[in-house]
């Protein structure tokens, strides 16, 4: 009896290690992608990538976020559905996360991607850091994915290299007049 109530308790620890947070990926009657360059128009469903991003709790540098999943805008312009997303196992399930959600054009594989690209073709946009709770999926009864809270997120252009090349020359130019 005794050995079996050990393995019992050993059980439930090692699943308990290894659960993780839930949250639903998608976006809110609230909260939606527009176009800053086309007078805030949502952006056409289809037209974008919308990923999400995770830290741990207390994260504040958005590099070191890491892609959980991402999905096409739609069915409806501006908005999203991406489903449950679980965390990774180094947020417990009811804890809390720190996540961002970006956004860009088709055609690139990950926003890292579209900014690197320097096209003014290409659009892209983020939302601030935010945390929420997770859902619990290990409740009895499973608890809901918990919704994400975030702003509307506009996206524009990315700067062309030549542009942000045209800005460094200038305060280059800047700092040296400054030393004479």
């Amino acid at each position: 009896m005794r050995k079996l109530l050990i393995l019992t308790v050993c059980a439930l620890s090692a699943v308990g290690a290894l659960a993780q947070g839930t949250v639903n990926f998608a976006s809110t009657g609230a909260q939606i992608f527009f176009d800053a360059a086309n007078g805030g128009a949502a952006v056409a469903a289809g037209a974008f990538r919308v990923g999400l991003y995770y830290g741990v709790a207390g994260t504040t540098d958005p590099a070191t976020l890491v892609l959980l999943r991402d999905v096409a805008t739609g069915p409806v312009a501006g908005r999203f559905l991406g489903g449950t997303v679980t965390t990774p196992t180094t947020t417990a399930p009811g804890a809390a996360a720190v996540f961002e959600v970006r956004a860009w054009s088709t055609g690139y594989a990950s926003y890292e991607a579209a900014t690197a690209s320097g096209l003014s073709t290409v659009f892209v946009g983020r939302s601030a850091l935010f945390t929420t709770t997770t859902g619990n999926p290990t409740s009895v009864p499973p608890g809901t994915p918990a919704a994400l809270s975030f702003a509307n997120v506009a996206v524009s252009p990315v700067p062309e290299p030549s542009t942000i090349a045209l800005g460094l020359l200038g305060l280059g130019a800047l700092l040296i007049r400054r030393r004479k």
